[in-house]
């Protein structure tokens, strides 16, 4: 059970550093040591983040039967495991263009973190649903939920995280085009080398189209 843990937390350290394919291999790895234990959960959380890995790299029809399996485990589901489980989903659907499927998910997602008190996990939540709602044509949404997101998470929780809201942020501005607005979160942005190299590839896109 150890192993299967450390070899999840390795495949998420990796797709941060944006290392997808070590990643992707050390969460089938941890899979695979959890599925011959028996126990439902160990298969249920290693298979989230293998799902997680594959969606991080838009190998979304490779992820699909990772979500599909673990819907169809037989037993009781953690409310923070099933809150996983709708992020993911709702991030499936978001990318294959149903955003409204995707706000449902979401927002069920959210309100399991929310009775479950997980703060970053509710915040996190919440800037995908951000996301959602622009794409789904409710940019007024949009921002409301992107500047609770701020309000909820702020600069607790180190400056990769703030980074990842100061841009969620940002794209929910600009989408309403308040370009000054955006480039005042982007400029506030902390300059770190813990910040995701996919974070800042995106804050200098957000850049380039609210100063033009």
């Amino acid at each position: 059970a150890e192993r299967g843990r450390a070899l999840g937390i390795l495949a998420n350290l990796l797709a941060y550093q944006g290392r997808y394919a070590e990643s992707i291999d050390a969460a089938r790895r941890s899979v695979e040591v959890r599925r011959a234990l028996g126990d439902p959960n160990q298969l249920r959380h290693g298979l989230l983040i293998l799902a997680g890995c594959l969606i991080e790299t838009r190998r979304f029809d490779e992820a699909a039967p990772c979500l599909a399996e673990i819907a169809a485990i037989p037993g009781h589901i953690e409310l923070s495991t099933r809150g996983d489980l709708n992020v993911r989903q709702g991030v499936l659907y978001l990318q294959r263009g149903d955003p409204h499927r995707a706000i449902q998910l979401l927002t069920e997602a959210a309100r399991c973190f929310s009775i479950e008190r997980m703060t970053l996990a509710y915040g996190f939540c919440l800037t995908y649903l951000s996301v959602a709602q622009r794409r789904a044509g409710d940019l007024d949404t949009s921002l409301r939920i992107a500047l609770e997101a701020k309000e909820i998470l702020g600069n607790t929780y180190g400056p990769s995280c703030e980074a990842e809201v100061a841009v969620g942020l940002a794209a929910a501005y600009l989408a309403l085009g308040r370009h000054e607005d955006a480039l005042v979160e982007l400029e506030a942005m902390p300059v770190s080398e813990q910040i995701r190299p996919q974070t800042r590839i995106h804050s200098l896109i957000l850049r380039a189209m609210a100063a033009s």
